[in-house]
């Protein structure tokens, strides 16, 4: 089953004409308009590829209306020129205005599609495809409504790259001219596809872009000095030991997602792993898969401009810093529950507690509990995972010591518990205490 929604062809009743690699389909809006009140030409572009493609759309009006006057249609002089995303679907509107003393009739307009596709695109999306409202995005769905019930016109031109289509001018009703501005609206792009789908196309490049990038030397500072000025922002300044421990289990969870580049093994990466998701997404992109929050978000970015792919350090420290941050937490207590032998909760509880956190650092708010529980503890438990150049074992927990006992007499009672849990994940984590549990 192709996986791609054929969005064109609900609207087309499944007809489409044939452009290169694009479909196409064209329509007016309203097919009727008195004279003198603005129409739109609406060209529906479906990208069967699975490659950046750049449409060219040359609008033709007619020269002269029925009673041979010339002028009487107006539009942009430009010729738009779109980049189609891999497999994306869209529509560009084209407005045009007519004057009040345009003759009535039915009227052939006309028009013009490039299509500039590199060499080696390789192909999405079949003839046909299945599509269910639900594939569309909210805003696409609003979009997809209004377009609804036109009547679509697949006839081309002969000898020419073109489309044809009619409109009716009928009895004059003046109005104010329209902006003549064309616009392209996208109603599916491959941002909207599930995990597995948006994987399967962009792996490779995570493999030869975006991978290389995530080495400790660069992650690491990059998100400490997000992460302490997040802090700071949100009320709870972090002493530099703390926010070393935040980092480094964030760090790892990036690590992870090529273990075996990074020395660590399939096994420690678990769920985190993603290039051995690879060859399995490409395989049967139809069947379901989750991701890390981080790299869900991340690809949707990659699929809306791939020069994210370029920028995931400086994105690590904003866009992405929060969905990172929730992997985190869910990690950081797998990682507690292990070592303390507590029940932290269930799949619902962890989420609505690492919703507070992200709350407390969007809004304000943070406090001990939040800081310390899951991440801190979670970074004590692997600290000695991600060293620093320079950096001696259990060096960051000694340092963290003396930064709790300042706080401890701040510490609410409520959060009594998560102090003790503290401690005694340090001390059975690390050699601090002379016992440290293999």
């Amino acid at each position: 089953m192709n996986p791609y929604p054929d969005v064109l062809g609900a609207l087309a009743s499944g007809s489409r004409a044939a452009f290169g690699v694009l479909q196409c389909a064209l329509a007016t809006r309203p097919a009727e308009v008195p004279a003198g009140r603005a129409f739109e030409i609406v060209l529906l572009a479906q990208n069967t590829s699975d490659a950046t493609v750049d449409l060219v759309a040359a609008l033709n009006l007619p020269e002269q209306d029925a009673r041979k006057q010339k002028g009487k249609f107006l539009a942009p002089r430009s010729k738009p020129v779109i980049a189609i995303q891999p497999g994306e679907v869209g529509c560009m509107i084209i407005p045009v205005a007519t004057l009040s003393d345009a003759a009535p009739g039915d009227y052939k307009l006309t028009v013009d599609i490039g299509v500039k596709a590199p060499g080696n695109a390789g192909k999405l999306r079949g003839e046909s495809g299945s599509f269910t409202i639900a594939m569309l995005s909210e805003e696409a769905r609003a979009h997809f409504d209004t377009l609804r019930g036109l009547a679509f016109s697949m006839t081309k031109v002969r000898m020419r790259s073109a489309l044809e289509t009619t409109i009716t001018i009928g009895a004059p009703r003046p109005a104010l001219p329209p902006e003549l501005k064309p616009e392209w609206i996208t109603l599916w792009s491959l941002a909207d596809g599930d995990d597995r789908m948006v994987l399967a196309h962009y792996g490779e490049l995570l493999i030869s872009r975006v991978f290389p990038q995530l080495k400790r030397g660069i992650i690491y500072p990059a998100l400490m000095e997000a992460t302490l000025a997040r802090y700071e922002a949100a009320g709870y300044p972090l002493k530099d030991a703390e926010a070393a421990l935040i980092t480094k289990i964030m760090t790892i969870i990036l690590e992870y997602a090529a273990p075996r580049e990074r020395g660590h093994g399939y096994q420690a990466a678990g769920i985190y792993a993603i290039e051995p998701l690879l060859a399995n997404a490409r395989k049967d992109p139809t069947r379901k898969l989750t991701l890390p929050r981080w790299m869900a978000t991340y690809l949707r970015m990659i699929a809306r401009n791939e020069r994210a792919a370029d920028n995931v350090i400086k994105l690590l420290g904003s866009r992405l810093y929060l969905p990172l941050l929730r992997d985190a937490v869910t990690y950081s207590f797998d990682l507690v529950s292990t070592i303390s032998g507590q029940i932290m909760g269930d799949e619902d509880d962890i989420a609505r507690y690492g919703d507070s956190i992200v709350r407390a650092l969007e809004q304000g708010g943070m406090d001990f509990e939040r800081a310390y529980l899951p991440l801190i503890l979670g970074g004590v438990i692997i600290n000695d995972k991600v060293l620093m150049p320079g950096e001696i074992q259990d060096e960051k927990v000694s340092y963290l010591l003396p930064a709790l006992k300042e706080r401890e007499p701040d510490v609410p009672e409520k959060d009594a518990d998560v102090l003790d849990l503290t401690y005694r994940t340090i001390q059975r984590t690390t050699k601090i205490y002379g016992n440290r549990e293999e």
